[in-house]
Formats: structure tokens, sequence, C-alpha cells
């Protein structure tokens, strides 16, 4: 009879253990989750930035003429990709996968320039002004 109580103490010591140790995992997984989706949402807010300080710089260098900027971001940031969209005069990033978007006006551009275009962060942006046109487009390059 002692010999079956210390078998069904360590079965229920084992097993309490596990429970504890599965709940302990969990948590920390949950905190990596709200942290990359922290992250993620920074750099979204800060993508947009960039790209809105590019804009302006292109708007501004020359008044008569049309040009283009070329630049990189990084392929990926806490596992997302990025994705800029120029649509219905806004400014988007997206972070992929999950959709989450930061909409922007990029500075009130929006009331002078038409927004056209779709970039992704694992290729070269090229973002490109037509005076003549006031569009400012943006496209990944190959």
């Amino acid at each position: 009879m002692k010999a079956q109580s210390v078998i069904v103490q360590f079965i229920i010591f084992f097993v309490l253990s596990l429970s504890i140790l599965g709940a302990i995992a969990t948590f920390f997984r949950f905190q990596a989750d709200i942290l990359k989706d922290d992250i993620a949402s920074g750099y979204r807010s800060l993508v947009n930035s960039y790209v809105a300080s590019a804009s302006i710089n292109l708007f501004t260098s020359c008044k008569n003429c049309s040009g283009s900027i070329y630049f990189k971001i990084p392929d990926t940031t806490a596992g997302y990709y990025t994705e800029i969209f120029f649509s219905d005069n806004q400014s988007k990033v997206i972070s992929q996968p999950g959709g989450k978007m930061f909409v922007s006006s990029l500075h009130n551009l929006n009331y002078t320039l038409l927004f056209d275009g779709y970039a992704h962060s694992t290729m070269l942006i090229n973002l490109t002004l037509e005076k003549g046109k006031n569009i400012l487009g943006i496209s990944s390059c190959t």
C-alpha cells in the first residue's frame, strides 16, 4: 500500500508541475505576442513618417520638375512584412500577416497631390512625383 501512495504522489506532482510549466510558457508566449504587436505598430508609424519626409523632400526640392527617390526599408520587422499603399488620397502602411494598418494624409499633401501606387518591403521602393499631373506615386522596383 505504501508503494502505491508514493506512485500516486509522483503522478500528482508530475501533472501539477507540467500544468504550472504550461501556464508559465503560455504567459511568456502571450507577452511575446504583445511585444511583437507593439513593435510592429511603432514601425508602421515610423515607416509612414519616413515616406512622408521623403515625399515632402521630393515635393519641395524642385518647384517645376518631376523626380523620383529610391529607398529601402527592412524586409521584416518583428516577423511582419510591410506594404505601403497610396490610394484614396491617403497613405496606408500595412503589416502582413495580420493586416493592421496606419493611415495618414502625409502631412496634408493630399490637398495638393493625388496618391497612387503600391510597394512592398522586400523590394527597393520608388517614390515618384509628376508635377504636371500632381501625382505622387509609389512602386516596388525589381
